[in-house]
């Protein structure tokens, strides 16, 4: 209860930071999710950018824009066929990119719960062949994590990345493991201007 009370309280502040800040555009990410290149799933998300500004390093050094922003992300995999995992994250994002580059760099500290769900007993239906899950197990694990992302814009309204994350499994119920998070995706920044 307490870990759904904790996530409630960053998606108000996300609501909230959202509510101050009246961008243009909101970007829509899918991507393919999992473990380096195993366990494949699906992973959408959203970017609430609060604060934007530009700053020119050197002289004839070209002017950089710098973004803090916040990432709610729904994702869904699969591990060896047998465990469905669904997870929630939170990111709290910080991007560098060059005015005159289409290329940019993001880094970001999250928060997630994960649910894993287990199929431990089935059984087989001899008439028809048909398999019933007899019993089922649920895990749940918090996952704090440290990710890069790096992706380049092919138009102004669609950019590609890659993103790369260490999170630590940590749960009351099973042993702590560590896992490197891979996503590729596109993203796809929708205008909300009533232009």
């Amino acid at each position: 209860m307490k870990a759904y009370l904790f996530f409630g309280i960053f998606i108000l502040l996300g609501f909230s930071a959202r509510a101050q800040y009246r961008a243009s555009q909101l970007p829509l990410s899918l991507a393919y999710y999992g473990n380096i290149l195993i366990n494949p799933g699906v992973k959408i998300g959203t970017e609430w950018e609060f604060r934007q500004w530009e700053k020119t390093p050197a002289q004839n050094a070209s002017p950089r824009q710098h973004r803090l922003s916040l990432d709610p992300q729904l994702a869904f995999f699969q591990q060896g066929g047998h465990r469905s995992n669904f997870q929630f994250h939170l990111d709290l994002a910080y991007r560098i990119q060059k005015l005159d580059r289409r290329r940019y760099a993001t880094w970001a500290l999250g928060l997630g719960n994960l649910q894993q769900s287990q199929v431990v007993n089935w059984s087989f239906n001899l008439s028809d062949g048909s398999r019933q899950d007899v019993e089922r197990t649920r895990r749940h694990y918090v996952l704090p994590s440290l990710s890069y992302e790096w992706g380049f814009f092919s138009s102004p309204r669609l950019n590609w990345y890659s993103k790369f994350s260490f999170a630590p499994w940590l749960s009351a119920e099973a042993a702590n493991t560590l896992s490197l998070q891979v996503e590729i995706g596109l993203k796809w920044h929708w205008s909300t201007s009533k232009n």
